[in-house]
């Protein structure tokens, strides 16, 4: 039951936030439209426009699981499939050009909430995100796939882990084929021994294109450690060509 002091300190917190809208309005990321205090980064017009990845989950799994190619990963969670120009084109770019810890927190909390309700149990130990080069990092501020990490590990309770390093700098992967990816990012990571105490993690991207990322750092993952089980984590999917 609220207490008077709780209903008292909840009409206040949404009095200062009601202020600091009217000073400061948000803007939905995709379409620029102020928002209202309720909605976080989306507003309902742009966000009944996600193409949820929910309807074709089983499709999704299946075509992530070839891209990736390693018997280890032995599931692959995902909130929608990616589309240049649209809203989630907008909702990546924000967070991956704009450093917005909100969107990454917000998605790596619903991705969570996705697990958990396909899993009576969770057996994951920790969470990887995947790395970027130490320059680029350093560059930008942040790794996005970090900020996604942090809002799956506050609901599912487990820590988060940098047991994976970028060792070379690799030129983007947005223009090339999927054979030129797979050769771009060949043994450009490096993972940690410390991975060797784990029997159970995830490994966390923003967006999953052809997989030959993903598929590197498996690789490196599974020579030191051979029993382990991987889950995949990311907030969008390619479209399927």
């Amino acid at each position: 039951m609220e207490t008077r002091f709780q209903g008292h300190f909840g009409k206040q917190k949404n009095r200062v936030n009601s202020f600091f809208h009217l000073i400061f309005p948000n803007s939905c990321v995709h379409c620029g439209n102020e928002l209202s205090v309720i909605r976080d980064f989306l507003c309902f017009g742009c966000e009944s426009k996600v193409n949820w990845s929910e309807p074709h989950h089983k499709k999704i799994e299946n075509r992530v699981q070839q891209g990736i190619n390693d018997k280890h990963v032995v599931s692959i969670y995902t909130l929608f499939i990616f589309e240049k120009e649209g809203v989630e084109q907008s909702v990546i770019h924000h967070l991956k050009y704009r450093n917005s810890a909100q969107i990454g927190n917000n998605f790596g909390r619903k991705l969570a909430l996705k697990f958990l309700k396909k899993n009576e149990t969770n057996d994951i130990e920790c969470i990887i995100p995947v790395p970027v080069f130490h320059r680029k990092k350093f560059d930008r501020g942040y790794n996005q796939a970090e900020k996604i990490s942090k809002g799956l590990a506050a609901v599912l309770k487990v820590p988060v882990c940098r047991m994976v390093s970028k060792t070379t700098q690799t030129v983007s992967q947005t223009k090339l084929t999927r054979e030129e990816r797979l050769l771009n990012v060949n043994n450009t990571f490096r993972a940690s021994q410390e991975l060797l105490k784990f029997k159970s993690i995830a490994l966390v991207d923003d967006v999953i294109t052809t997989g030959a990322t993903l598929r590197a750092i498996c690789k490196e993952i599974t020579s030191v450690n051979e029993s382990i089980r991987i889950i995949v984590f990311s907030l969008g999917v390619a479209k399927f060509q």
